[in-house]
């Protein structure tokens, strides 16, 4: 290495292949040996420029010192007493060091610090470090790393090219970082320390930045971009500012911090932690998980499904639109749940580690958290309650409630019909008030209903399920569970099993069916009337005894069936199915096309503008609501081969005048082919048949006869 020593002649050193050192003081042109003239060129290698002050003065160079500089590496600006540095680029510093970027290193015995880079486009190192004077770091476009060491001065770093900032300052000097206005298209990291004095970071970087700042007690106010970012931060001021942009972020603040925090998570998805402090957390739109951490903290959720940990403390927790979870912990925690609607306020669910819990408006389920006796009390919702490990109180109160247990330990045997306590097994000595509906554990639980309509689910295991009087709903999700409708009766209500199996055939007792399965799978009807429901795959639908129907409700689009083919047939909407033993058809809630055989059938179209055909027989043509029709001939449903004298057209069901609160028949068909003048009247014009509902004129739905010109009373079920 080779090292040039400068005069206070004009020099020109040009250097070697190495690593060369150019050493030279400063005194504004006067006395100093590096002057306006001189040529420096450290040729190849990594090259150094070292300039000292003379005695204490100040170091004030501007753009004019690099006119004659080339190939240098490194700048060393070094003062040991107060004298301030003041460095400023223009077009002559572009010039030398934009190519290959440059690592700027100034330290200071006290005087300030001011770099003003905002003009250079290459990459820059600069490093910077004074005891006592106040700090201002302008960088440029291109990408700066910075490390900035002060002791009670203010320091000060932006630029739009700020990659990375290490800021440390040991007295009360306040510090502000960021990237300025210039839109931040690098910044990556900042590190910032102080002992006392306020932080000021702001990014507006649409990368994910990193930022840790500590304070021992500086106010702190960090601002972010729609970067993924990531903030650590600590202080004890009272009352400190974080807001982050869009991106999914994620915020610390220092368990050991006792500052309260005013957070807003902006757009996103993000994790914010609050402190020891009195935290305000807002998790703005997305998906946010919020804890407060100690303190008497305030969370909202805002839009998205959003976890609310409010920590120890008395806690106040706003969900909003979104489907919210809140956890309690103390006896005055708070929980608002603003929105009443399940459409926009999802389905919200409290955890509770209290003795007991009641949920507040708009909350849907509880769990118990707690392994010891606790008690869950529900609202007038339909509410889920999640049984503890411990010995549990849950009261529904109003809604159709269930009880879970799908936490359980082991097996549970759980009855509905007992009002006391009772011995679950596997989840402690529970109590069960208002609950209609059970749900059992991951094991071989038995479950049995009351004398309501109630919905028995083992899930997991092979469960058996106990029903009896009222609309029972099973769920049979494993070959070996056991199903038992012990009331035979008209109070044994209209049963239903859900059957998520590839094959289930309906046990004693057990009306109707449902394949919940989306695969392949076969229901099979008994010696009942059975309603067989149709899955979204193929099925085989087997009625067995009885007159059975086949009911597309759930179809995903229109369906086309017909009761005339005896194997496999292509719904369009449903999947490709086989119907044995059914004689009645339902279809979806679109345009759907049914067809009946030479049997006796029912056809029912249900919503959307139907074509039905019922084949020979005497058939039945089902309409149970409005929506069931259209109103007009343009929009109804269509009937092809109805036959006067043999067909029938079913109104019986559907209400004949709104107006009243009874379910209405119609009077009949009137002479008047030109409008209604009451409720429940009927005509017939063109072949098609009007209905009317109202006192006004015009008719509520309208059914389309092919081929018919005449109808009267005898063809209808009024």
């Amino acid at each position: 290495m080779t090292t040039y020593t400068l005069t206070t002649n004009t020099d020109n050193f040009v250097g070697g292949l190495g690593k060369d050192a150019f050493k030279g003081t400063y005194n504004d042109g006067a006395t100093g040996t590096w002057g306006l003239l001189d040529t420096l060129n450290g040729g190849a290698g990594f090259d150094t420029l070292s300039i000292n002050p003379i005695g204490t003065a100040a170091i004030t160079p501007d753009d004019r010192y690099w006119s004659h500089v080339s190939h240098i590496e490194k700048v060393v600006i070094n003062t040991t007493g107060p004298g301030a540095q003041t460095l400023t680029t223009g077009a002559f510093f572009e010039a030398a060091f934009a190519g290959a970027g440059v690592v700027l290193k100034t330290t200071s015995g006290g005087g300030a610090i001011t770099v003003d880079m905002s003009s250079f486009t290459g990459t820059t190192t600069l490093t910077t470090v004074t005891t006592g004077g106040a700090q201002a770091l302008t960088m440029g476009t291109g990408p700066a790393t910075v490390t900035a060491k002060s002791g009670a001065g203010a320091l000060t770093i932006n630029g739009a090219g700020l990659t990375s900032v290490l800021a440390i300052t040991t007295g009360a000097g306040a510090q502000t970082l960021g990237d300025g206005s210039g839109g931040g298209a690098h910044l990556v990291t900042v590190t910032a320390t102080s002992i006392g004095g306020a932080q000021t970071i702001t990014s507006t970087s649409t990368h994910a930045v990193t930022v840790q700042a500590h304070s021992t007690a500086g106010v702190q106010t960090i601002l972010t971009g729609a970067g993924a970012d990531m903030i650590n931060a600590a202080t004890t001021a009272a009352i400190n500012t974080i807001a982050t942009g869009e991106g999914d972020d994620t915020v610390n603040i220092a368990a050991t911090a006792t500052g309260g925090y005013n957070i807003n998570g902006g757009l996103g998805n993000d994790i914010i932690n609050g402190g020891a402090g009195n935290d305000s957390i807002a998790g703005g739109d997305g998906d946010d998980k919020l804890d407060g951490g100690a303190g008497n903290d305030t969370l909202t959720g805002g839009l998205g499904d959003d976890v609310l940990n409010g920590g120890t403390g008395v806690d106040s927790m706003t969900g909003g639109n979104g489907s919210d979870l809140y956890v309690v912990d103390n006896a005055s925690d708070i929980i608002i749940e603003s929105n009443a609607d399940a459409s926009m306020g999802g389905i919200d669910r409290v955890y509770s580690y209290l003795g007991a819990y009641t949920l507040v408006a708009n909350l849907e389920n509880g769990l118990i958290m707690s392994t010891d006796a606790a008690n869950l009390t529900g609202n007038n919702l339909d509410n889920l309650l999640y049984a503890g490990a411990g010995d549990n109180v849950l009261d529904g109160r109003q809604g159709s409630d269930t009880v879970l247990y799908t936490y359980a330990g082991s097996a549970v045997t759980v009855n509905l019909a007992v009002t006391g306590s009772q011995n679950t097994l596997g989840s402690g000595l529970d109590t069960l008030i208002s609950i209609e509906n059970l749900l059992g554990s991951d094991y071989n639980d038995t479950l049995t209903g009351n004398a309501g309509g109630n919905i028995l689910n083992g899930g997991l295991g092979a469960d058996t399920l106990i029903g009896g009087d009222g609309n029972d709903r099973y769920t049979a999700d494993n070959s070996r569970d056991v199903i038992i409708e012990t009331n035979a009766t008209k109070a044994g209500g209209i049963d239903i099993v859900y059957s998520d199996l590839s094959a289930y055939t309906l046990g004693t007792n057990i009306e109707n069916g449902r394949v919940n399965a989306t695969d392949a799978a076969n229901l099979t009807g008994n010696s009942l009337n059975n309603v067989l429901y149709a899955g979204v795959g193929d099925n085989v639908l087997n009625g067995g005894l009885g007159i059975d129907t086949a009911s597309y409700l759930y179809a995903s689009s229109a369906v086309t069936v017909s009761l005339a083919v005896t194997s496999t047939q292509n719904t369009l909407g449903s999947g490709s199915d086989t119907l044995i033993g059914i004689e009645r058809l339902t279809g979806s809630d679109y345009n759907d096309t049914l067809t009946g055989n030479a049997k006796v059938n029912v056809l029912t179209g249900g919503m959307g503008a139907d074509t039905l055909t019922g084949g020979g027989g005497k058939d039945i043509f089902d309409f149970n609501a409005l929506s069931d029709m259209g109103a007009l001939s343009g929009n109804a449903d269509i009937i092809t081969d109805f036959v006067c004298g043999q067909d029938k057209i079913d109104l019986s069901t559907l209400d004949a005048n709104t107006a009243t609160t009874a379910n209405d028949g119609f009077s009949g068909f009137i002479d008047n082919t030109t409008s209604f003048s009451a409720a429940g009247q009927l005509m017939f014009l063109d072949g098609v048949l009007y209905g009317s509902t109202n006192t006004d004129s015009s008719a509520e739905f309208a059914i389309q006869l092919t081929g018919i010109t005449a109808l009267d009373n005898s063809d209808i079920r009024l």
